[in-house]
Order: C-alpha cells, then structure tokens, then sequence
C-alpha cells in the first residue's frame, strides 16, 4: 500500500512554489532515488503579467529519480499598470481671506483615491474651489461732499434768504461708520434792498370830492419812486406782485370809492353812515408802466380825516 502511493506522488508531481529572494523554487515530494541524471534547464518562460509584478519559471527533466528541484521560478517586473487617478475627499474651507467686506474660502482635493499611476488618466476637473464669506460691509465713517451753491433768493425784494447744501456722500457712511458731522444745510441774506412800496393818507379834517375825482393822498408815509398825487406808476425793474390796500372813513355824507388799475375797477369801497370805516388789501401783479390809483364814485361824497390811506408794497 505504501509503494503505491509512492508511486502516484511521482506521477503528480507535486510542489510549492516558495519566495526565496526574487526566485521560488519547487520541490519533488515523494521518494528521494540516489541515481538519476539531469536534463538542461528549459528557457525562462514569458513572464505572467503585461505590467506590474508576475513570475517567471524553467524546468528541467530528470532520468530515474534525481536529488534536487525540477521547477525554479522568479519574479519579472514590467511597468506599472495604469491606474486611472480619482479625487479625495474636499478638504473642509479656510478661513475667510478678510475680517469684513466680500472674502474668499477655499478648500482643496488630492487626487489620491487612488493617486494616477502609470499611463493612468489624471482626475478630471480641479483641486480647489472657493466661496464669497463675511458679505457684510465693513464699518466706512461718512464725510462731507462740497457744498452746492447758493439757490435763489427767496424774494425779489427785501430782505430774504438763500440756501445751499450739502451730502454726506465722500464717502457715505456704511455699516457701523460714523455719520457725517454738522449741518447739511447754510444760508445766507440776500436781495437786502427794500422792495418798492408807499404809504400816503389825507390830511385831517373833511375833505369832499365829487364823483370821479382823483383822491390824492398828499402826506406821504412812506415815499417811493413812483408814487405822486394819489397814482402810483410802476417804473422799470419794479415789476412783480404788489399787495395794494385802500381805507376809507366817510366824512358827514356816505361815500364810494374805487381802486382802479389802468382804468379798471379792482376794489370798490362804501359807507352807509358818516364816519363809518371800510378797507380792503389785494394782491395784483403789476409790470412796467401800470397805474394804480383810487378815486370817488359817487356825488357829492366826503373823506375824513387821516383815517384814508392808500399804500401798496411789492412781495415778489
């Protein structure tokens, strides 16, 4: 029995392929037989691999039964396969490139997932990517622009005001900035020439007029060019909007008068008992040239006293 499976061993030929410093080797089990010859090694066969590490091996016949190894082997290294290349895992993002304002966070990726080897694609696409961080603005403190000129005057005549202004906009403050400090606002006099005007009433006592007499107020109150005998004429440059008032006391009759311009009846003044008052004020525009004046409209009527005055003063 034992001679037997002797003999199948040698028919197998069975053995183990061990490492042995860059060649593996294989050994005959079975019976060891003292006699026998040796045949030449055979070529080294190709190696088992196209890239990366395979082996190679020879063998060799033996006549009878020969002490030794029928099969040695070694390992071959061709080049490294190729490995297509594949990105990492995204790094988390830095911090923001600026403490306000729009910054930049970047995070990065190795292609090391594995890394490219050999004739092995790169990773497609990039190894680093950013985001915007900290859009809140930062902290800018305001500062003044220039000043605007000076608008117009607020009237023609007499004392008025212009203005001028400013902005808060070199810069304009932003975030927790600071505004601008001061006014945004100056004016100044101007236009201090008194505006035409007059002032004239009667002297005391009664004084009758018949109808469509001229009532021409001598004592002057307060004298302008233009003004003489009860008719005020608008001379050149004193154009504008006139407020015109006329009072009226009646003497021992009842009396009419009318504010006329040009002629036309603006204002018509009545009493219906001696030593009664009326008064009226309008605001006319007037141009170069026009006239204004007040005059009786009734028969045989009386003015009394000082109480009678006519006066106008240009507003604009």
């Amino acid at each position: 029995m034992a001679r037997k499976q002797q003999d199948e061993n040698l028919q197998t030929d069975k053995f183990d392929y061990m490492d042995l410093s860059d060649t593996f080797i294989a050994d005959i089990e079975g019976p060891v037989m003292l006699k026998g010859i040796w045949k030449q090694w055979s070529p080294w066969t190709q190696c088992t691999v196209t890239c990366g590490k395979g082996r190679q091996t020879r063998r060799r016949q033996c006549i009878g039964v020969c002490p030794g190894r029928k099969e040695i082997g070694k390992w071959c290294t061709k080049m490294a396969c190729p490995v297509n290349g594949n990105w990492g895992p995204w790094s988390i993002y830095g911090p923001c490139s600026v403490t306000c304002g729009e910054g930049v966070q970047e995070r990065t990726r190795l292609c090391n997932d594995p890394t490219p080897v050999g004739d092995g694609e790169p990773c497609d696409g990039v190894d680093a990517s950013s985001k915007s961080c900290n859009t809140e603005t930062c902290a800018v403190n305001g500062n003044w622009g220039p000043w605007s000129i000076y608008g117009p005057c607020s009237v023609t005549c007499g004392e008025g005001v212009q203005e001028r202004t400013r902005l808060c906009n070199d810069p304009t403050p932003v975030g927790d900035g600071e505004p601008c400090d001061g006014v945004d606002a100056s004016s100044k006099s101007c236009n201090t020439e008194t505006c035409a005007a007059f002032t004239a009433t009667l002297p005391g006592g009664v004084h009758f007029f018949q109808n469509g007499g001229f009532i021409g107020y001598p004592i002057k109150l307060l004298d302008n060019r233009g003004y003489s005998s009860g008719i005020f004429t608008v001379l050149p440059g004193l154009g504008g909007v006139y407020s015109v008032s006329v009072t009226m006391m009646s003497g021992y009759v009842t009396a009419h008068t009318t504010l006329r311009k040009n002629g036309a009846i603006l204002v018509w003044l009545f009493t219906n008992n001696k030593y009664d008052m009326a008064s009226q004020t309008i605001n006319i525009q007037l141009v170069e040239g026009d006239r204004i004046w007040v005059q009786m409209t009734n028969q045989a009527s009386s003015l009394f006293d000082v109480y009678n005055t006519f006066s106008a003063v240009r507003i604009r």
